[in-house]
């Protein structure tokens, strides 16, 4: 059973709303979940004891990690993630700052490659404008193909 971690970032309750989601299509395939809010991780070591690693946040100003997800980072970059696979999301607004869309998720995928995680899937960007209904299906169908590719890595070794 593949043992994944789900960690977020989020002021307005948008990057949980996601990270429910996702947390939900995983467990529907058996992925043993947890999720958690970036201010419950007390030791970022907690991060190394799960196959598949997780990380939202919403973007905020002009490109910037959500706050608590900003405290968080350094910690984050000391970790040595080699052998994890890892993946990156985040909602932003992409009528309201189209030059900074979704720019945290960016940030977040850097550090992960910089820590040695292998990027089991390319971000996930939701635009806030969109209807939430169609969000939610694109937040799902991510999901799904994430789970077919850590399947497939964990099948290779």
């Amino acid at each position: 059973m593949v043992k994944a971690i789900i960690v977020y970032g989020s002021n307005s309750g948008e990057t949980e709303w996601i990270s429910e989601i996702i947390g939900d299509v995983l467990r529907s395939k058996n992925f043993n979940v947890k999720i958690k809010d970036v201010t419950e991780i007390e030791d970022p070591e907690e991060l190394l004891n799960y196959d598949l690693i997780l990380i939202g946040s919403s973007t905020w100003g002009l490109g910037e990690l959500q706050e608590n997800m900003k405290t968080f980072e350094p910690e984050l970059q000391k970790l040595n993630l080699a052998g994890k696979l890892a993946a990156a999301f985040g909602p932003g607004d992409k009528q309201g700052y189209p030059d900074y869309f979704c720019k945290a998720v960016d940030i977040i995928e850097d550090d992960l490659v910089r820590c040695g995680a292998e990027i089991v899937m390319p971000a996930l960007k939701v635009d806030e404008s969109e209807d939430r209904e169609k969000r939610e299906e694109q937040i799902r169908k991510w999901a799904e193909e994430l789970i077919k590719e850590v399947n497939e890595e964990m099948e290779a070794g």
